[in-house]
């Protein structure tokens, strides 16, 4: 038999010849994102600003009161606290959260699969819809991703293992994930399925014992029973935490399904058949235990914010919330793409599949609110003149008058206006006028003041308000509003989803 020497020069060409398409892909998409970090913060990005922006205690204070998770905006706080109060320190935190979490499924897939498996895997996940933009996105996201793998991850290794090590590890974890974002909490869910089927049929002699387990969920239960105040306020308030319309099961199934996905994996493999006239899958083989914790940390997220928006009347049925689903989805595609066996099919079909989804989540990005211009233009406009600016920022806790009128809770409705700030604090205006208590507000406090200027600025997010039974834009039904009273519409700027209004009284 003989053995051919393969230079390093060699080898570095041969990745350069299979990989060098996809590493441009991969390299306009960075950049891409990464030119999103000083752009100017969004609304929830504000929020985020609004809590972390004075001392150790008040941060800690509004995170409670008015956030999911307290861990997280700790560590923007200590960020902010070295780096300054700059649009990319704030997201940095996020920004190395992605790069860990690569790092981590990297070596779970490695450790389930190989790294041909893993090097797949780590790229169809940078290319699912959210990824990279919550990777550049100043909220608890991409953090709350990364803590769940690591703990499911460090369960796997302590189930197979029984290595203290992995159980602490599995401990500290799991406990960082709840307190970073609460509805994450539900990973523990797949673990307890996992966990179960290997009781059942796992033949493995390191497997933890019944006793065990139970001492490490007691000791998870006594270390989040803090977190027990915070879910009673989150739970009291329920009633405006509507971030959705109520789901359906055809929703549910379109969580799973992911249709963008199904269309560019078809388009793909049309396009390899094209491309190298056939391509060659080995068989799938995978141990039943790891495709049982897979499916299911695929398939719960998405049940649980169905369940818990069709049961609790609050509709918390969006991606972000479901987002800790995707490392599953990635570890499984990983391993599918790895079993086609011509190295050029391969190649051809992930670099066709990671460019179409890439560009897909390219212009899904979510950083099209430029509250710093919208801002700067009406502090440049109104500067040396008396008439006020009023501001509807579109957070959904302004459903609830009572936040509007109270002191601190109308500076966190305010939150672009931290960062972002005016020569003097504007008036805020309630989600609808028509809401309970709206109506007294505002013709106690913001309709004398506007009527004795004549004229005044309105900066508003763009956003659809559903109004007897149609949905209108909020500019319209603010315009429409303030027409009544004698205002009308003399100059208008969009900043993104930002609008800023002049309106003078005729």
């Amino acid at each position: 038999m003989k053995y051919y020497y393969r230079s390093p020069h060699s080898i570095f060409y041969h990745w350069k010849k299979e990989n060098f398409i996809l590493a441009i892909i991969f390299v306009v998409a960075s950049i891409f994102w990464l030119s999103k970090c000083t752009s100017s913060l969004t609304l929830d990005e504000t929020a985020t600003f609004w809590v972390v922006q004075e001392g150790f205690v008040d941060a800690i204070q509004r995170a409670v009161h008015y956030q999911f998770g307290p861990f997280y905006y700790l560590i923007v706080w200590l960020f902010v606290q070295i780096g300054g109060k700059s649009e990319i320190v704030l997201r940095l935190p996020s920004i190395l959260s992605c790069i860990l979490l690569c790092i981590v499924l990297f070596q779970f897939s490695c450790k389930m699969f190989d790294r041909q498996s893993a090097f797949l895997g780590v790229v169809i996940l940078l290319c699912l819809n959210g990824i990279l933009a919550y990777a550049v996105f100043a909220r608890p996201y991409e953090l709350a991703l990364l803590l769940s793998a690591i703990s499911t991850y460090e369960l796997n290794r302590w189930t197979e293992s029984n290595e203290r090590r992995h159980k602490y590890f599995y401990i500290l974890f799991s406990t960082l994930t709840v307190y970073t974002h609460y509805i994450f909490a539900g990973i523990f869910m797949v673990h307890l399925i996992y966990l179960c089927y290997r009781w059942k049929w796992a033949s493995n002699y390191a497997m933890p014992t019944i006793r065990e387990m139970i001492w490490v969920y007691l000791g998870i239960a006594i270390l989040i029973f803090p977190a027990a105040y915070q879910v009673e306020i989150i739970h009291g308030k329920r009633y405006i935490l509507s971030f959705a319309p109520a789901p359906t099961l055809l929703d549910l199934s379109l969580s799973w399904i992911k249709p963008y996905l199904v269309l560019f994996l078809t388009s793909s493999i049309l396009a390899t058949r094209i491309v190298s006239k056939s391509i060659n899958i080995e068989r799938f083989a995978i141990q039943p235990e790891s495709l049982m914790l897979l499916l299911s940390w695929y398939l719960i997220p998405s049940l649980i914010a169905f369940l818990y928006s069709v049961g609790s009347g609050a509709s918390v049925f969006l991606p972000r919330y479901y987002i800790w689903s995707l490392p599953a989805l990635s570890l499984l595609l990983g391993k599918v793409l790895s079993l086609i066996t011509s190295t050029r099919s391969r190649f051809v079909l992930i670099t066709i599949l990671s460019g179409l989804m890439l560009f897909y989540g390219g212009i899904q990005s979510p950083f099209n609110e430029d509250w710093s211009s919208a801002i700067t233009f009406t502090r440049e406009n109104s500067r040396g003149s008396n008439f006020p600016v009023i501001a509807y920022t579109g957070l959904i806790e302004a459903q609830d008058t009572a936040w509007v009128i109270h002191p601190e809770r109308r500076r966190y409705l305010l939150s672009p206006f931290a960062l972002y700030r005016l020569d003097k604090e504007p008036f805020l205006l309630p989600a609808t006028f028509d809401q309970p208590g709206a109506a007294e507000y505002l013709e106690k406090t913001v309709f004398p003041l506007l009527k004795k200027y004549g004229q005044f600025y309105l900066i508003l997010r763009m956003l659809y308000i559903p109004i007897n039974k149609s949905i209108v834009t909020s500019d319209q039904y603010l315009s429409q509003k303030l027409k009544l009273l004698g205002f009308h519409q003399k100059q208008a700027e969009f900043f993104g989803n930002v609008k800023v209004i002049l309106f003078k009284k005729i």
